[in-house]
């Protein structure tokens, strides 16, 4: 079985990996995200803080439906800003007795680029509302929240960096794909 973490700030890129890696491996994704569009359909988000909350019942969605795809023996894909304080315990519990080979592809990109990323899904209309993605615009003198968000880097597991600022999704795939192990393919 395969786990493949797609993982970094928000706005670098994750969910476009995510996509056209499940499609290409034929796995399925499971993303926070989803789950949070969910709930914000059915009991409505409020306010920023309330997206928060609802990110934080959405992060358990995430970990028991993988827990549940893993014990069944399916290879999945996990697309999240991982926020690596609680990430950590939670992969680790999640992985723990099962043999798993992991593979972690770690998404950067240009501080103006994620900026202007935010601000482009969010005026695309393509963004549920929910997100408040309005107030996460980074500031010119905001610093990245690298710490909150750094790599998971799990025993045992593959990782993979990946700069998405000036790569093309063709070169992406490519260069996760020479990564992930063989029998994924």
């Amino acid at each position: 079985m395969n786990l493949i973490l797609v993982n970094g700030l928000p706005a670098t890129g994750k969910t476009t990996i995510a996509r056209t890696l499940s499609a290409t491996l034929d796995m399925p994704v499971i993303s926070k995200d989803v789950f949070k569009e969910f709930l914000f359909d059915t009991i409505k988000a409020k306010d920023r803080e309330w997206s928060k909350v609802l990110g934080g019942v959405s992060n358990d969605f995430v970990y028991i439906l993988a827990d549940k795809l893993l014990t069944n023996g399916e290879s999945i894909i996990i697309e999240n800003a991982f926020e690596y304080e609680f990430a950590k315990p939670n992969l680790e519990k999640l992985l723990k007795g099962k043999n798993i080979n992991v593979t972690e592809v770690y998404c950067t990109t240009d501080k103006n680029i994620r900026r202007n990323r935010f601000k482009a899904r969010q005026e695309s209309g393509d963004r549920h509302l929910g997100h408040v993605d309005s107030l996460n615009y980074l500031s010119d003198n905001e610093p990245e929240p690298l710490e909150k968000y750094r790599p998971i880097e799990l025993a045992g597991s593959n990782f993979i960096h990946i700069d998405t600022t000036d790569v093309s999704l063709d070169d992406t795939l490519e260069m996760i794909l020479k990564h992930i192990p063989t029998r994924v393919h």
